[in-house]
């Protein structure tokens, strides 16, 4: 053992073994007619709270992957920052043992809940270093930590690893792939590791640890393709070790392994499957062949597999199949050949699709695979293209669609029932799209969007929808140019969809065309009220179907009701309309493998109040009859419940803006109010000014009562004057609760700029068709009048920030108003008539349907709507202009084209206006790179804070940067904290 690694070791044997555990009592609403109990302050420092500076960011982590043991005795997550080593804690839920595993990512609890699994990360600081210098990455390490009694073993160099969904006795995994030796003289004779015999036949067994065939003509050794894979039994640590495995995969029980050896030695590759337990495995094929696409059935009793042959060998017996599907079954010597190119049912020219693989269905007696026409071959003396593009108006799809996928390799669905040998295509070239589930049974829905392809540029995408008959592959015609869902119900006996003319539920027998309207008898609306698109609203949505699809439960705005797909008999199942509270239903606690909603158990609601925007969980005793009852209701935000698996444990998040997300524990779900705090992610949040958020109601310039969110400091002072940020999309106000953790970004962000002496504001924006622009200035400046009433602000100092959809309507509101000090708007649309006809390339969509249809919101096309095209767009109104406008736009735009943001700018130069764009090469619509987000957020901060804090003016303000020196500005000491100066 090297010393670096007795250091790790030991490390390691000194986990922290704590019994101390936060338990502080999750507040309680008490009482339900409005008042929230506000959450005491948590222990207050000593020192004096300071705002927020860029070098804090990194001090800021994040929970990751929280679970339940299936016991639910332990919780187990990872605490990390966005750089740096991240830390894996698992904690008795009892308040027991805890242990913290350093670097500890991606933990996985065995299903008997006895070992946790994990990896280990390299530490950051030596990954980033290798990453800088352009070396490989640094291996990772593999962690198995006995819970009973603490046992901690690391082995190094691990690929991955793999735990079977329903098996606790073994693990598998791969390590790193070694770089082979010069060969020593004299030759080698044989490696000694578990590997298939030289020249093996098909159905053959091989003892386990058998060495190579003896007798081998010595020869440098290949570069394995494989790597080594170790099975570890868990309780006896005991392994062993299969070399050059390039893929394996365990049935569900975690009875048998599947794997795939390729070591460049052909006789001794192939696909072998290990009975755990039992000596020798199975050689399901051997020599020379690609073999991919592994699949168990549900029992574990089935396996299914492609071959193919290798490139330089020659092909197979079974009639020259490019590749063909295999089966074995358990108690069978030998795996059989189930489809080729000639198998009966597969069309001619057609073959196995190039990278498809088969799958089982649940019932195990069928499978799921692609085909493809076979591709043509290539011309021996071809044509050397011409790099043009010809555009037709007859084109279903434009040309810039068209080559996002023209590479694609086109492939089909089909079904093979393995008792009766039958295959089934079920779709081609020219025929609807099918979609086959793993709990399909019969019937399944086909989609054709051919004859609409066009109607995407400017409308929404139709389909006409076809039942398909698995059996045979006969399909019928049941709607014409749908818009809205459309889905089985899961036992197949109803076809459902959404009528966007009629706005609700229909729903017909499959074998009947008798039609029943799902919210006849539902006096309250099922489509979205409060959507204000120029086209048909959607609808709420569905909860799912009972047992034996004997009703459907749908939703209202505010409530829940079960439906009759018989007669369209309604009973409404919650009640929140009076109080405006909207009950969603959750699946806490279903069996995940059954899709039916039941009837006789306890559901559990997600609630929210409209109004105070509280938020909690109701409990209905059963679908049977009653109503739900409150578990809790806080002025918070709650993130889902996890349940454990065979307990009535639950592990939850709340957050407020001023509250982290942290983890709650309750012993089950009717002790949520009495639930304590797991963990306490952030406790540095009390040294910084911080801020707090409430709900704000205002009048639109129409009249219109809506919504806001108000960010103030926590220090806030009614004496002194603050300046004001605001932000804005659209509805923002169901963001009251949102913790908004300090970081870099895009967009601003709130926590910093409220420790620094901003009030944010988060207004509502709802719209009037053909005036997006006006509709958000009716909006946003009465939002920002009622908040300077409410609250100190100097009206000197307001400024403004969005992007995207944002960013135009405040490059719209600058035209009209001189309200602002300073705005940035990043990748505005400023010119509507361009935009309409520009091009999303991230999508090579055309942009008009969003004008027509979705968010731009004109309503048509722009010879129906001139005028409103030009109202709305700032370009025309450039010269009104008076504010110092800041932009991001970047060169890789998928969503907006970057010539929006040249355009306005250009203009605002040609003026005389003062105006910064900054563009980040290759990036998209949002930032991605950390580097490019930490430079953007500085000087995003430095324009607002010169412009509403007074602060210096920036150099890149005063004189620009000029080409040759972009990006070189040294930002490190802005995010490195200062060395302590106390003597």
């Amino acid at each position: 053992m090297t010393r670096t690694r007795l250091a790790f070791s030991l490390a390691f044997c000194l986990l922290a073994l704590t019994t101390t555990h936060a338990q502080q009592t999750l507040p309680a609403r008490v009482n339900g007619g409005g008042t929230i109990n506000q959450l005491q302050p948590a222990t207050p420092s000593l020192a004096p709270k300071r705002p927020l500076k860029h070098y804090d960011y990194e001090l800021w982590k994040s929970i990751q992957l929280p679970q339940l043991s299936r016991d639910g005795k332990w919780a187990v997550y990872v605490i990390a920052p966005t750089e740096g080593d991240g830390t894996l804690y698992i904690r008795s839920t009892s308040g027991g043992a805890s242990y913290e595993i350093p670097r500890g990512r991606g933990p996985q609890v065995t299903p008997d809940s006895r070992f946790v699994i994990f990896t280990i990360a390299p530490p950051f600081a030596e990954s980033e270093k290798a990453r800088k210098e352009k070396k490989p990455a640094l291996p990772s390490a593999l962690g198995i930590l006995d819970i009973t009694t603490g046992k901690t073993e690391i082995m190094e160099k691990v690929r991955r690893f793999t735990l079977a969904t329903e098996g606790s006795r073994w693990l598998a995994y791969q390590v790193e792939k070694v770089a082979p030796s010069p060969p020593a003289s004299g030759g080698a004779t044989g490696s000694g590791k578990d590997q298939p015999p030289a020249g093996g036949r098909q159905g053959g067994r091989r003892p386990a640890g058998a060495p190579g065939a003896a007798g081998a003509t010595p020869q440098a050794p290949a570069a394995p393709v494989g790597a080594d894979l170790v099975l570890r039994e868990l309780a006896t640590g005991q392994s062993t070790t299969l070399a050059d495995v390039t893929d394996f995969t365990w049935n569900k029980s975690g009875s048998r392994l599947a794997y795939i050896v390729d070591s460049k030695d052909d006789p001794k590759d192939g696909l072998f499957v290990r009975e755990l337990g039992k000596d020798g495995d199975l050689a399901l094929s051997t020599g020379a062949a690609t073999l991919r696409g592994l699949d168990w059935d549900d029992a574990g009793e089935q396996l299914v597999f492609i071959k193919a042959p290798k490139a330089a060998s020659p092909a197979p017996t079974s009639g020259g199949a490019v590749a063909a599907l295999w089966h074995w079954k358990v108690g069978e010597a030998k795996a059989t050949e189930l489809v080729t190119e000639k198998t009966v049912g597969v069309p001619t020219g057609w073959q196995l699709a190039d990278g498809g693989s088969a799958r089982f269905l649940k019932d195990g007696q069928r499978l799921s695979l692609a085909l493809a026409p076979k591709p043509t071959p290539k011309p021996k003396d071809p044509i050397e293209p011409i790099n043009v593009d010809v555009w037709s108006s007859l084109d279903p799809l434009l040309q810039t669609m068209q080559k996002l996928r023209a590479n694609a390799k086109p492939s089909y669905p089909a079904l093979l029932n393995l008792k009766s040998g039958k295959l089934v295509v079920l779709s081609g070239p020219d025929q609807p799209t099918v979609a086959v589930g793993e709990d399909t049974k019969r019937w399944s829905l086909g989609r054709d969007a051919k004859p609409y392809e066009q109607l995407t540029s400017w409308d929404q995408s139709y389909s006409d929808l076809y039942l398909v008959d698995l059996e045979s592959g006969a399909k019928k015609k049941v709607l014409t140019k749908q818009g809205g869902a459309a889905l089985l119900s899961p036992n197949e006996k109803y076809l459902v969809w959404w009528s966007q003319e009629q706005k609700t539920w229909l729903c017909r027998g499959i074998d009947s065309e008798k039609v029943v309207d799902l919210g006849a008898k539902i006096p309250h609306a099922l489509w979205n009220v409060d959507d204000d698109h120029p086209a048909p609203p959607p609808p709420y949505g569905s909860a799912g179907w009972t047992a034996n699809d004997k009703s459907i439960l749908v939703y209202d705005k505010y409530d829940l009701w079960e439906v009759n797909p018989e007669n369209g008999e309604a009973r409404q199942v919650t009640g929140g309309r009076k109080a405006r509270m909207t009950f969603r239903m959750s699946r806490v606690g279903f069996d995940p493998d059954q899709p039916a909603v039941p009837t006789d158990k306890p559901i559990l609601f997600s609630v929210t109040d409209e109004t105070s925007r509280a938020e909690g969980f109701w409990r209905l005793d059963s679908l049977k009859d009653g109503r739900p009852t409150k578990i809790a209701l806080d002025d918070c935000s709650f993130g889902a419940p996890v349940k454990a698996r065979d307990a009535d444990t639950v592990l939850f998040t709340r957050e407020r803006f001023d509250q982290f997300p942290d983890l709650w524990l309750a012993p089950r779900l009717e002790k949520i109010p009495q639930a304590t705090k797991l963990t306490d992610a952030n406790p540095q949040q009390h040294e910084f000014v911080w801020g707090k958020s409430q709900l704000m109601t205002y009048t639109t310039g129409d009249g219109q009562k809506l919504q806001a969110v108000l960010t103030l400091p926590d220090n806030y002072d009614p004496n002194k004057k603050y300046p004001l940020m605001v932000y804005i999309y659209e509805r923002m106000a169901d963001q009251l609760h949102n913790y908004v953790r300090p970081g870099v970004g895009t967009s601003i962000n709130v926590s910093r700029f409220v420790s620094n002496g901003y009030i944010v504001l988060r207004p509502d924006i709802t719209y009037r068709t053909g005036y997006p622009g006006e509709s958000a200035m009716k909006c946003v400046l009465p939002a920002i009048q009622e908040a300077q009433h409410l609250v100190s602000i100097d009206d000197k100092r307001i400024g403004i920030q969005g992007h995207s959809w944002g960013a135009y309507e405040i490059t719209y509101l600058i035209t009209r108003s001189n309200l602002f000090r300073a705005v940035e708007a990043g990748a505005a649309v400023s010119n509507m008539v361009s935009a309409y006809g520009g091009i999303r390339y991230e999508s090579g969509m055309s942009r008009a349907f969003q004008y027509e249809r979705t968010q731009s919101r004109i309503g048509g096309p722009p010879w129906t709507d001139p005028l409103k095209y030009i109202e709305n767009s700032p370009i025309f109104w450039v010269d009104k202009v008076q504010t110092p406008y800041l932009s991001i736009h970047n060169d890789a735009d998928g969503a907006v084209p970057w010539t929006q943001g040249i355009e306005f700018f250009s203009a605002l130069r040609r003026l005389g206006k003062e105006a910064f764009m900054f563009n980040y090469n290759g990036e998209g619509h949002g930032l991605t790179g950390r580097e490019n987000m930490k430079h953007w957020t500085v000087h995003m901060a430095e324009f607002f804070d010169h412009y509403l804090l007074d602060t210096p003016r920036p150099d890149w303000m005063k004189s620009g940067v000029p080409y040759t020196e972009r990006g070189v500005r040294d930002l490190r000491p802005l995010y490195t904290k200062p060395e302590s100066k106390t003597p």
